[in-house]
């Protein structure tokens, strides 16, 4: 099985930094986020959850985190899989700082007989 999560990272600098503060996400500007990338999405704020168990979300589950100079989106098949390119949204939320993502494999899984 292949990794279906994808991490996507919008940095203002560095991001090990930006995750070495340590700051509480805000959940208004992590809402605002998911809003802006997934237009029509109905949005349902959930709480906190703890970054080390957010990297392999739900079905239908946006996990963000959104803290000064960094937000980090980690979604099952959301950004990628219907083309190799991030979509123009993607980009514009991005323009002006650094923009990293760990690709899910968006081809099918193969069962091993």
């Amino acid at each position: 099985m292949g990794a279906k999560t994808e991490i996507l990272a919008f940095a203002e600098g560095d991001i090990v930094e930006a995750l070495r503060r340590g700051e509480t996400s805000d959940p208004v500007a992590a809402e605002g986020l998911v809003r802006r990338l997934a237009p029509g999405w109905q949005v349902e704020p959930t709480g906190g959850e703890a970054l080390a168990e957010a990297t392999y979300p739900p079905a239908d589950t946006v996990y963000v985190l959104s803290v000064p100079g960094l937000d980090l989106i980690c979604v099952l098949d959301f950004l990628r899989c219907n083309g190799p390119a991030l979509p123009e949204r993607v980009l514009a939320e991005g323009a002006d700082r650094a923009i990293g993502a760990k690709e899910p494999s968006c081809a099918p899984s193969k069962s091993m007989a």
